[in-house]
């Protein structure tokens, strides 16, 4: 068949968009696959940093229309509608976030990260500010054609956890298909041999702007300052993650490094497959913070969706001590395979239990790492070839 797969957003190489070149990936082996881009993407460096094969797959670069500088910004997709429809395309994927572009082929899959909101309730009994906000998100929906019809016209809504899962039905009331993230394996074998006093984070390197998933390496690193005796014992922290060449995200990570100088803090900015492999399996505690300071019944989006690394960091057997919110609390289960905390002063004793109970550090450990399979790459394939299957049928 003739699969389309859309993301608009592969230069922020977040896990939309790992997921984005894992089915890529998989599909080719069976079916003639096109990667649907706004923009040229360096192909080498994008199979390094995800461990994929693009070969087999046709990149085709999309145009705008006139007036792209207006339209880049509030009404773009309509005008790639018609140059993915004139590819004849048997089934097209959108995995691009907040997309508000039709199903522009017979048969259609929407990826959700996480759903963006469509306001369905009247605006009586509700507060000026509330009446505003939620005119504002209207206005903004029907110039992007983000709507329930948009939506239903795809066969299948994919979920990439139970956390999207559920807020998809309260915010679309719509159902959908449970599809995990891949996330690929970083030990075949748990061997405790390799690991290291280092205490890991994984996550793009972006400043605090509204609506972006900040991973919050800034309270880690201050954090980590305070554990003194484990600092004096040789522990680590290092954190690694892929960069942008927004101005602002510059800023940011020039602050962190300047917070981290006299401390043994690592960064590892623009890391590759093969760089990070070799990380997770020295770290021996993977910490998370993403939604920190976030209340997340109000900010949903701005908490861990379902989180990748976390599910990596354990299979390479790091204890996950994570941010109790989001898609994080259906992988991490308290005291079996990780630690859940909700303030740092949970996250910093949860985490001197582990460095001072090597025994708790390894029961734990290996649990994680047998948890980890249920979200491997070659299941997620699985679940993909259900679907596609289901659709062609």
């Amino acid at each position: 068949m003739k699969i389309g797969i859309y993301n608009l957003f592969l230069n922020t190489l977040g896990g939309a968009e790992k997921r984005s070149l894992v089915t890529a990936t998989h599909l080719s082996d069976f079916h003639n696959v096109y990667l649907l881009v706004p923009y040229s993407i360096n192909k080498e460096y994008l199979e390094k940093y995800f461990n994929v094969d693009l070969s087999r797959i046709q990149i085709i670069v999309l145009k705008q229309g006139r007036f792209s500088w207006l339209k880049q910004k509030y009404a773009y997709e309509k005008d790639y509608f018609c140059q993915i429809k004139a590819l004849e395309l048997d089934i097209f994927i959108n995995n691009s976030f907040m997309s508000g572009l039709s199903c522009p082929s017979k048969r259609g899959i929407y990826f959700c990260m996480f759903p963006h909101k469509i306001p369905r309730s009247p605006l009586e009994g509700i507060s000026l500010k509330e009446k505003i906000d939620t005119s504002l998100i209207w206005i903004k929906n029907r110039i992007m054609n983000r709507s329930i019809a948009t939506l239903d016209s795809y066969d299948f809504i994919a979920a990439n956890s139970q956390f999207t899962q559920e807020w998809i039905m309260k915010w679309w009331n719509r159902p959908s298909e449970l599809i995990y993230s891949s996330c690929d394996p970083m030990m075949e074998i748990l061997n405790f041999s390799d690991k290291r006093s280092i205490i890991l984070n994984v996550g793009r390197f972006t400043s605090d702007k509204k609506f972006i998933h900040h991973k919050r390496q800034d309270i880690l690193v201050q954090a980590f300052k305070k554990l003194s005796r484990a600092i004096k014992d040789g522990w680590e922290l290092h954190l690694a993650g892929g960069i942008t060449k927004d101005k602002n995200d510059d800023k940011f990570i020039s602050q962190l490094i300047d917070s981290a100088k006299g401390y043994p803090i690592f960064f590892h900015f623009g890391i590759n497959f093969e760089e990070l492999h070799k990380l997770y399996k020295k770290a021996s505690i993977y910490w998370h913070a993403t939604g920190y300071g976030v209340a997340s019944e109000q900010y949903p989006n701005l908490q861990e969706h379902f989180g990748i690394t976390t599910v990596e960091a354990m299979s390479a057997g790091a204890v996950p001590v994570v941010i109790n919110s989001g898609g994080q609390k259906n992988t991490v289960h308290q005291k079996k395979n990780g630690f859940l905390w909700d303030s740092l002063e949970e996250m910093l004793n949860y985490t001197n239990i582990l460095i001072n109970d090597k025994q708790l550090l390894q029961k734990l450990s290996y649990q994680a790492f047998l948890d980890s399979k249920n979200f491997s790459r070659k299941a997620f394939n699985q679940r993909m070839d259900n679907l596609i299957g289901r659709l062609a049928n």
